[in-house]
């Protein structure tokens, strides 16, 4: 775990540096998948701006949910990190937004869209965790058992481990991601797989979090409760989508 590199203009946080490698291997890995639809070059230069404003909203919602979680722990509203439930939320909402809007510039459908990008998104998650990895937060609760590692004390954040051993959560949630995107790669429903299959392991993982997770309802952290909120949510909308579908199947018979 390195959090800084110390350079002679300064210390870089390696954290920046995974998110900024994250986001250029997503944006490549959009680019290739772009590539392979018919008339490629108009769906790019349609869903690339998109991708840059989501990234932005992305941005902007990670640090306010953030901000919101810890408003006991601080007092009021502080703007002192970023959460990536909050930035996977204001991602799809500014997307979907955006897709809905212009849809008749395109031949993709939003749905589709959505089932393209998820593969790019779960890289640039995957990286993402790595990054935490290395910075050293979003770490794991003490443990004795083989699976903990000794995470050095970072005095520039004020994270004291005092020589224990913690769960590397960041790893645990980078090797199910990695299991995600080969089952993603292999579903037809790309982005309801990875939503589903995403929620069920934060919900677990949570449990062996150590770091400070903000507080919303006694009992269960901000993260399990959104991952409870959008795997419901995904559900509603597939059961109302057949629901939709046999109907208009029984319409037509």
């Amino acid at each position: 775990m390195i959090p800084y590199i110390y350079t002679p203009f300064g210390q870089i946080s390696t954290y920046v540096i995974m998110v900024a490698f994250a986001s250029l291997i997503m944006i490549l890995s959009i680019h290739i998948r772009v590539k392979k639809l018919t008339n490629y070059n108009s769906e790019e230069t349609y869903i690339f701006p998109k991708i840059v404003i989501s990234m932005g909203t992305a941005y902007l919602f990670a640090a306010i949910f953030d901000a919101l979680f810890k408003i006991r722990k601080n007092g009021g509203i502080v703007f002192s990190g970023i959460t990536y439930y909050g930035g996977l939320i204001g991602a799809i909402i500014s997307m979907y937004i955006m897709l809905s809007i212009s849809k008749n510039k395109t031949q993709n459908s939003v749905k589709q869209w959505f089932d393209i990008l998820t593969p790019s998104l779960l890289i640039f998650h995957f990286f993402g965790r790595l990054g935490c990895f290395f910075a050293g937060c979003c770490y794991g609760k003490n443990t004795d058992s083989i699976l903990g590692i000794q995470f050095p004390d970072n005095y520039v954040d004020g994270i004291f481990h005092n020589g224990l051993k913690c769960y590397p959560t960041q790893l645990f949630e980078a090797v199910a991601l990695l299991i995600i995107l080969v089952i993603v790669y292999k579903s037809k429903n790309k982005f309801v797989i990875y939503i589903l299959s995403y929620t069920i392991f934060r919900f677990f993982n949570e449990f062996l979090r150590g770091d400070e997770r903000g507080s919303l309802i006694t009992g269960i952290s901000p993260a399990q409760l959104i991952s409870i909120i959008l795997f419901c949510t995904i559900i509603c909308y597939k059961c109302y989508i057949t629901y939709f579908k046999m109907g208009k199947n029984l319409e037509k018979t």
